[in-house]
């Protein structure tokens, strides 16, 4: 045997598995160990349906309503691979919740991270925009993007997080999205979206 192969067989006699690692690392992350096993199954039984989802037209998918994740815990899900305390050290006071016209959220959207239904295939990563589809298709609960004020360009947003789900709202023609930012940008956001509100009812009558 190798050496490296004698280590392998006595982390094998200890009962120390990758899987084992993995979910010591979770809850060194701040994970709860049950929803970090739940996440896992859903990501493992949805392998199939998102190779099928893979490129396929937008007039092909099959019909389904967003259901939105509105708890406040689940927002650092926003953020792809952010573990609970990184994200409780990166955003101490969390996030406000906003709705807004999905059709001025694009309009604003920075020119660098806009992609159109005809483009959206082919800019990003087709395998995560897939994940999404088919995630949202079976009906799991979907957090919402996160965007700031652009830096460096006047009335544009700049998407924090949420490429791949945003360009499947876009895609799907959504009218109007939750929205989340910080609580400092809300002043400067509602200048440069000015149909961010509180209130999804609001903007859905408007």
């Amino acid at each position: 045997m190798t050496e490296l192969e004698d280590i392998l067989k006595a982390m094998e006699d200890e009962g120390i598995t990758h899987e084992s690692i993995m979910e010591n690392q979770a809850i060194d992350d701040g994970w709860d160990l049950e929803q970090y096993r739940k996440l896992g199954e859903i990501r493992l039984n949805l392998q199939d349906k998102v190779r099928s989802f893979e490129c396929l037209p937008v007039d092909e998918w099959p019909s389904f309503d967003i259901h939105w994740d509105l708890n406040p815990e689940n927002f650092r899900f926003a953020f792809d691979g952010v573990s609970p305390i990184e994200y409780a050290k990166n955003y101490p006071d969390g996030f406000l919740l906003c709705w807004v016209l999905q059709s001025e959220f694009y309009g604003n959207l920075c020119h660098y991270s806009k992609r159109s239904p005809e483009e959206l295939w082919e800019l990003g990563f087709t395998h995560k925009l897939a994940r999404v589809i088919a995630y949202c298709s079976e009906g799991h609960p979907l957090t919402p993007v996160v965007a700031k004020p652009h830096p460096n360009f006047a009335n544009e947003v700049l998407l924090l997080g949420g490429n791949h789900r945003y360009a499947m709202i876009n895609a799907l023609k959504i009218k109007v999205m939750p929205l989340l930012i910080q609580h400092e940008d809300y002043d400067e956001m509602s200048k440069r979206l000015c149909s961010l509100s509180d209130s999804y009812q609001d903007i859905f009558n408007s």
